[in-house]
Parts: structure tokens; C-alpha cells; sequence
């Protein structure tokens, strides 16, 4: 860990508990790996399966329902691109077949 003020409320953290830093540590980065976790746990098809993780006194982390909007969209423009480039490719040389 980088951080100073990190590093500082870890040794604290470690000299009230008893338990040595790297365990702290541990504990530590472990609630974000949990929140990736259960980020990752989600079907992207299915908006609603993600689920928000609450931190107390830190915040709350959603998935956005708008960045789902943009993805759909965005694929869909994609798949049109593609397309509209084999078409204008099968209008020059005749086909797209590969031979």
C-alpha cells in the first residue's frame, strides 16, 4: 500500500487488535475484493442481477442502469457497422465468400 494515512491506520489498527499488519492488511483489502466479486457475479444480459454492496460510513456501489443503455446501443451500432461493411465489401468484389 502506498498511502501513508494508509499505512498509519493499518498500524494502528494492528497495535489496538494485537494481530500482526499483514493480517490487518489483509482484512482490509479483503472488503474489495469481496465487492468485485460480487460485481462480477452478475449476468451483464440481465441488468437486475447486479446487486448494490453497501460499505458503512464509506458509501454505496451500483451498477449504473444507464451505462446498460450505452452497451445496448453501442452493440447495436457495432453489429451495424459490420454490416454495412460486408455489404459494401460484397458490392465491390462480389462476394464475401472465402474463396
Amino acid at each position: 500500500m502506498k498511502s501513508e494515512t494508509a499505512k498509519r491506520i493499518i498500524n494502528e489498527i494492528s497495535e489496538e487488535t494485537g494481530l500482526s499488519r499483514n493480517v490487518v492488511y489483509k482484512i482490509v483489502m479483503s472488503q474489495y475484493g469481496c465487492l468485485r466479486d460480487t460485481m462480477r457475479a452478475a449476468n451483464p444480459e440481465k441488468p437486475e442481477t447486479f446487486l448494490s454492496v453497501r460499505y458503512i460510513h464509506f458509501g454505496i456501489f451500483k451498477a449504473r442502469m444507464r451505462f446498460f443503455h450505452n452497451m445496448k446501443m453501442n452493440q447495436e451500432r457495432i453489429a451495424h457497422y459490420n454490416q454495412e461493411k460486408k455489404r459494401r465489401k460484397e458490392l465491390r468484389y462480389g462476394t464475401s465468400d472465402n474463396g
